[in-house]
């Protein structure tokens, strides 16, 4: 996953965007890193642009059901869109 994380960074210094920066952070979760995946996600979740991105409740709700937050993912996941 390493390899991977690498190119969104490289990626991310050609084309930044915060859907680059929210898929780098489900690339450092899918590493096994949930829980640094998951500071990255709470400074992602804020931005403007993402508010209404359909797959933002998904990627937290995975998050939290991987770092054992099974209540709060499922409260995530079902969470209504803006």
């Amino acid at each position: 996953m390493g390899a991977i994380v690498a190119l969104y960074d490289a990626l991310g210094q050609l084309a930044p965007s915060p859907v680059v920066e929210l898929n780098r952070a489900v690339a450092v979760a899918m590493g096994s890193a949930w829980l640094q995946a998951s500071n990255s996600f709470d400074a992602l979740a804020s931005e403007p642009s993402l508010e209404s991105y359909h797959l933002l409740p998904s990627v937290r709700g995975d998050l939290l059901l991987k770092l054992g937050a099974r209540g709060e993912a499922r409260r995530s996941s079902s969470a209504p869109l803006h």
